[in-house]
Formats: C-alpha cells, structure tokens, sequence
C-alpha cells in the first residue's frame, strides 16, 4: 500500500515515497538526469543490481555468474546505447550549427519563402504584361497593369515570408 501524503507544504517531507505535490518541482542536478540519457553503466554496477540475484555465487565460464551475465547484457545494449547517443550529439550539433547560423539570416526558411514570393511576383508581372500587349493596351499601361498586378500578389502572399 502506497501512504499518502498529507503535508502542508509543495514537496512532501513526511516520506510518502517521494511524492511531488501538482505543480510543485523538484531540483535536480544535471548528474543526476546523466543516467536517463544512456550513460554507460560499469560491469560492477550491472552485476551488483538485484537482476543477478538468483546466480550469485555461481560460477561461469571461470567468471562469477552475475559479471558473465552483467557483460553479456552490457554487450546486447550496446549497439542501441551507441545509436541514441549518435542521434543525440547529431540532433545537438545541427541545432548548434543553426544558431550559428542564424545571424547571417541567408539559409533561413523565411528568406527562401520571401525569395520565392519575389520571383512569383515577377512572374505575375511578366505574364500579365505579356497578355495586355497581346490584348492591345499601349505599353505604359501594359507596365503599370502588371505592376499592379505583382504588386497585389507580394501582399497576398506576405504572410509567407513574415
């Protein structure tokens, strides 16, 4: 049975299996969350930890049977912690190479999407002039219907590039 904590404060001082009020928190240091990442766990440690307990005192292959065992669990997880921890440091050092990046302001996806309303509104004007020549209007007014006409489609798409 699980006791309940009645303590008038955030965080539980009672002993209630370390419960955390809602919206209390809990101060950690980083070396305490370093094992949630996949830290490595030495061999003695494995061995140590209550999953060996039905073969202590055994031996095995000339070794003690909780560090034969503990080994060959360090051995099957290794390829998965070595592949967390590359998708980790590789997440890590792409958002650090786009903060280092940021300043210059050329790769960011606003000012491709504003480049890219800037060339569809040269092509609004280049196709709208063209069909006013081919329908006949002078070529001031050709210029100032398609100026116009580009004009209405950088606003309509200004969102995109904000």
């Amino acid at each position: 049975m699980v006791a309940k904590c009645s303590c008038p404060g955030a965080v539980c001082v009672c002993g209630a299996e370390g419960v955390v009020k809602d919206g209390a928190s809990v101060r950690t240091s980083a070396m305490m969350m370093d094992s949630a990442t996949g830290a490595p766990i030495s061999i003695t440690d494995r061995a140590a930890s209550s999953k060996y307990d039905n073969v202590r005192g055994v031996s095995v292959g000339g070794l003690d049977a909780a560090v034969y065992y503990a080994t060959l669990d360090a051995a099957d997880e290794a390829p998965e912690a070595q592949r967390s921890l590359a998708r980790r440091d590789a997440a890590q050092e792409s958002y650090e190479a786009g903060l280092g990046d940021a300043w210059k302001g050329g790769s960011s996806s606003k000012t491709r999407m504003a480049d890219s309303v800037t060339v569809g509104a040269k092509a609004v004007e280049d196709r709208v002039y063209r069909d006013c020549i081919a329908q006949g209007l002078s070529d001031a007014d050709a210029k100032s219907k398609a100026s116009y006409d580009a004009w209405r489609y950088r606003t309509e798409n200004a969102h995109k590039a904000a």
